[in-house]
Parts: C-alpha cells; sequence; structure tokens
C-alpha cells in the first residue's frame, strides 16, 4: 500500500520553509532564518554610526539590549570606542573631500 500526495498540495520543504511575509524570515522546525534580501536592504538604510555601533557591539558580542546590563566602566569603555570610530570616520570622510575641521569642540 503505497500512498501518494496530492499534486495541489504544498511540498513539505515549502511548508517547513516558507516565508513570513510579515517580517521577511523563514521558519523552520528548528530555527527562524532571516531573508538574506530583508537583511541586506535593513543593513543599507542604516546610517553610517548606526553600522559603526553595529559592529563594535558584534567585536564584543553584545547587543543593544546587553547594554543596560553592563557595569559603568565597561558601557563607558564602549561609549568611548563608538565615539572614537565614528570620529575618525567622520575625520576620514572629510580628509578625501579636502575638508579641514577640528571635531575636539
Amino acid at each position: 500500500m503505497s500512498s501518494t500526495i496530492p499534486s495541489n498540495s504544498p511540498s513539505i520543504a515549502a511548508s517547513l520553509f516558507a516565508p513570513n511575509s510579515k517580517t521577511g524570515t523563514y521558519s523552520s522546525a528548528t530555527k527562524t532564518v532571516s531573508d538574506p534580501v530583508s537583511e541586506f536592504l535593513a543593513y543599507q538604510k542604516k546610517t553610517p554610526q548606526e553600522k559603526i555601533v553595529d559592529s563594535i557591539l558584534k567585536k564584543y558580542g553584545l547587543t543593544k539590549e546587553d547594554l543596560a546590563h553592563l557595569s559603568p566602566e565597561d558601557l563607558k569603555k564602549i561609549q568611548d570606542e563608538i565615539k572614537s570610530t565614528i570620529e575618525k570616520e567622520m575625520k576620514a570622510q572629510l580628509a578625501e573631500k579636502g575638508i579641514l575641521v577640528d571635531l575636539s569642540a
């Protein structure tokens, strides 16, 4: 006795890995995987400063939510690194354009 899947029913793979139109993610029985195109577009919408913050948090294995649980010293260290990196990026971009600006004020 063999059973067949009706041709009008979705495949198992299609139902397990169907994209969620609201979140842009794919759900499976074990985990949710983000749609690469949605991730790319979301990343491109970020400001350069947001990208710097994200990269520094990733460097330390942290999320924005984790910052609330850090000690004041660790939080200041990360904030100082973010500030310093943003200032360096701004100076580099302005230097490329031939503009000299004192950001120490």
